[in-house]
């Protein structure tokens, strides 16, 4: 699940106003066979790089769709526009249910665990370091009746892995429902852009 970055949205106008450098950075236009040399940040301080770089992944995965196994599906949502393909060894297909014009990744990621307990996901796990996933997920967790969530952080190198799960239905069972929604409340008067 990718960010998306439209021009006219609030995010994109504040994120205008927050950094000079935003402004100021290159636009590259990436392909496979393309080497780009510059830092992961300038590259990332433009929203036109975050989106080629998400096309681009998002069209590989889809060309790539052979050489998955069997059984496995790759839901590809935000780097190919509104919609949301299921790329599977047997080709790709649209899932009407996950099309969706929000720009945030955080607020899909809670359409696709839905759609994943529709059919039959009992255990999700989310990959995600951001913290407003982890608020998401609480709030949301009743409505998207999964059995188990986790909330997957940290980041695995060749030496070390700091990665562990979170789980989000024993934080939920913590808490009652009034909480969840204090917690969302507070989260969004302090920290909801």
């Amino acid at each position: 699940v990718f960010d998306r970055y439209f021009d006219y949205s609030s995010k994109s106008q504040a994120r205008l106003e927050k950094s000079k450098e935003y402004i100021t950075s290159s636009e590259y236009h990436i392909s496979l066979d393309a080497v780009v040399s510059v830092s992961k940040e300038s590259f990332l301080q433009k929203s036109s790089n975050k989106t080629s770089l998400a096309k681009l992944y998002a069209g590989y995965i889809q060309e790539s769709f052979d050489s998955i196994p069997e059984g496995l599906s790759i839901f590809n949502s935000g780097g190919c526009g509104d919609v949301c393909l299921k790329v599977s060894n047997e080709g790709n297909e649209e899932i009407s249910s996950l099309v969706s014009n929000q720009d945030e990744a955080d607020t899909r990621m809670i359409l696709h665990c839905a759609e994943a307990v529709k059919n039959k996901a009992k255990v999700i796990v989310i990959r995600s370091s951001d913290t407003d996933v982890l608020v998401l997920l609480i709030h949301h967790f009743s409505a998207i009746n999964a059995r188990q969530i986790f909330l997957q952080v940290g980041v695995k190198s060749k030496h070390t892995d700091n990665t562990r799960l979170i789980p989000v239905h024993k934080i939920v069972a913590n808490l009652t429902p009034v909480q969840r929604n204090i917690v969302l409340s507070v989260y969004c008067i302090t920290g909801c852009d």
